[in-house]
């Protein structure tokens, strides 16, 4: 098979990468294009030798070719690195080949995973309620103007702060006050998250306590962002 004459040689750990002359070019000027288009050794070999990840720069190679990268998908992270370094070391390979779009691109990518992170799940608590109800739906639509969103993580959840929480109910049966509970938790987060429930947040637990040492109820309800998307 004959070999393009216009294609350029990249050789890491004695591993052969092809680079055609619009890959050189994009993002541009970069690593490829300084060393191949220039009048360096580079440009007249047409082939250069670098200690650089062969696998990662297959992921270089598909964004060299005008391709989204990110995110990476299972079988795009090398097998000697984890989920948690692949994207460090890819930002470390395209600040190495001076390809500013990728780099800015793992930065952006970090920054929306990090939010996206935080406001996976959040959490509306109220202030202490004095009892001028007896009834928890009551307590509940007297909390609507005081409670204040927190946003928490999925560890948080898990542990035994929340452990009190009301489950949500939903793929299971439910008794007429369960039902008339949920409607009104329900119209609290209406109120509080608009349009955006239940299309964007999901209703997870809840809790309604009252106090006998302070002689106040307390309002908790959490809801998760089906949106996100954490890797």
């Amino acid at each position: 098979m004959d070999t393009d004459s216009s294609a350029y040689t990249v050789i890491l750990q004695d591993r052969k990468f092809t680079l055609t002359p619009s890959q050189v070019e994009f993002d541009s000027p970069n690593y490829f294009s300084k060393r191949f288009l220039s009048d360096s050794r580079g440009s007249q070999t047409r082939q250069i030798k670098l200690n650089r990840d062969p696998d990662l720069f297959k992921i270089i190679l598909n964004y060299l070719c005008g391709y989204t990268v990110l995110p990476l998908s299972a079988k795009q992270i090398p097998e000697h690195m984890s989920s948690a370094t692949v994207l460090g070391n890819l930002r470390s390979d395209a600040v190495f080949y001076q390809l500013n779009g990728l780099v800015q691109a793992c930065q952006e990518f970090v920054s929306s995973q990090a939010i996206q992170q935080r406001r996976t799940y959040m959490a509306f608590v109220s202030a202490p309620l004095l009892p001028s109800h007896t009834h928890k739906e009551a307590v509940i639509l007297q909390a609507r103007n005081d409670c204040h969103p927190a946003t928490i993580s999925s560890e948080a959840l898990s542990g035994p702060l929340f452990d009190f929480l009301g489950r949500s109910k939903s793929n299971s049966a439910m008794t007429f006050d369960e039902i008339r509970m949920l409607a009104v938790i329900e119209d609290v987060l209406r109120s509080k998250l608009g349009a955006e429930y239940p299309h964007k947040w999901q209703l997870v637990g809840w809790d309604v306590s009252y106090s006998p040492d302070q002689q106040k109820w307390m309002v908790v309800i959490v809801v998760r962002n089906i949106l996100a998307v954490v890797v």
